[in-house]
Parts: C-alpha cells; sequence; structure tokens
C-alpha cells in the first residue's frame, strides 16, 4: 500500500473491511488468526508446506485503457463480484507504471470460516 503508487493512499478500498486501510488489515489479519490458529506474522516453519495467509491477485490494464479512478472502480466491482459478502478483501489501485494495475490481497479464510479453494 504504498503511499506513492496508490496517490497517496486514495486508491485503496477493503471488501468487507472497515475504511481506513490500517484497521482493514488489522482485521484481515485477526480474521486469519481466528480460523487458521496460527499468528499472521508468525515464521514459516522450516520444512512441509508453507502456510497460505493471503492470496495476491494482479488485475492489469492496457495504457491508456482507464484512467486510475476508472480501474479502482473495476477492480472493487469484481472483488465484490467474486468474493461477494463472505470474504475479506484489499484492493490497491498502482499507478506507477505504464499500465494502471490493481493489486488484490484476499484474505483465504470467509467471515464464517471457509477457507477458499
Amino acid at each position: 500500500m504504498n503511499p506513492e503508487k496508490t496517490e497517496e493512499k486514495t486508491l485503496v478500498s477493503g471488501l468487507n473491511l472497515e475504511t481506513d486501510i490500517d484497521t482493514a488489515m488489522m482485521q484481515l489479519s485477526l480474521t486469519y488468526e481466528h480460523f487458521s490458529h496460527k499468528k499472521m506474522n508468525a515464521k514459516p516453519p522450516p520444512t512441509g508446506n508453507m502456510p497460505i495467509k493471503a492470496f495476491h491477485l494482479i488485475q492489469s490494464f492496457a495504457p491508456g485503457e482507464c484512467d486510475a479512478k476508472i480501474a479502482h472502480a473495476i477492480g472493487i466491482e469484481w472483488a465484490k463480484k467474486a468474493f461477494g459478502e463472505k470474504y475479506q478483501a484489499i484492493v490497491c489501485t498502482h499507478t506507477d507504471k505504464a499500465h494502471i494495475h490493481n493489486h488484490i490481497l484476499l484474505c483465504p479464510y470467509s467471515l464464517t470460516g471457509e477457507k477458499y479453494n
């Protein structure tokens, strides 16, 4: 959520989260920790499977295809349609490249504890 890449965080929104991004990150972490029974900032195990703490999706637009605000609105709308009211996600629109793109961070657990698969 780099302020230089997201127009001073104006292009950062949460889905099923508070509007303040720091609070949203805390909520997403608490959901993960509650249902996974693991700490978000825990070191990965030295062997075996690493826990999925979040899914990172990138949605890119061709240069000139749309402006940052439209790209951000598209990212939010897509996340709503894809994950609905059950999952928490953060949409960050980056403007630091020739192509505008959204980073979508999805909590791997729904608000009712279902694991996204």
